[in-house]
């Protein structure tokens, strides 16, 4: 849903990572293979000085999981989980009084069954993971390289580390 959400990818910046993503998660070698995915496209491109990149609002993100709750009922669809690698600021506690709209649309997923997985971040702190991972009702993920050496953000709530690189 969205303009260019799950169009073919040619593997620009735009579109690798969440390409990379799926196909690890579902793809003919991944995790869950033969699962179908929903491309959701909750970004638009903010420029600075080195050019577009794509960024993401609160209120975009929030209604993205809004959506995805809302397919169970509108289309009948099973969603067993979502996945957001996106990554704001460094909590070293659950941050839901932080993030009260990012809270109530991750606890209403999770009450539905819905696993909602998020990225830890990847600035390489030792003690904190980014928002909104730091939900307490979010499944924080950190990445390890083909060493099995943590790269990404760690800290008390992380929950899970999972291979990132060296993944075909």
């Amino acid at each position: 849903y969205g303009t260019g959400a799950s169009k073919p990818c040619t593997y620009s910046y735009d579109c690798a990572h969440g390409t990379h993503v799926a196909h690890t998660a579902a793809g003919m070698y991944g995790v869950a293979r033969g699962a179908s995915i929903a491309g959701v496209n909750a970004s638009h491109y903010a420029v600075d000085k080195d050019g577009a990149f794509p960024s993401f609002y609160s209120s975009d993100l929030t209604w993205a999981l809004k959506y995805v709750y809302d397919l169970r009922v509108t289309h009948g669809v099973k969603v067993a989980a979502v996945n957001l690698s996106i990554g704001g600021g460094l909590f070293t506690t659950y941050c839901d009084a932080n993030l009260p709209a990012y809270a109530a649309a991750i606890n209403a997923a999770e009450a539905a069954g819905v696993a909602v997985v998020i990225a830890s971040g990847n600035t390489g702190a030792t003690d904190s993971i980014a928002s909104p991972a730091c939900i307490e009702a979010a499944i924080p993920v950190g990445g390890v390289n083909d060493q099995d050496v943590v790269y990404y953000n760690r800290g008390p709530i992380l929950d899970l580390v999972a291979p990132s690189r060296g993944i075909i």
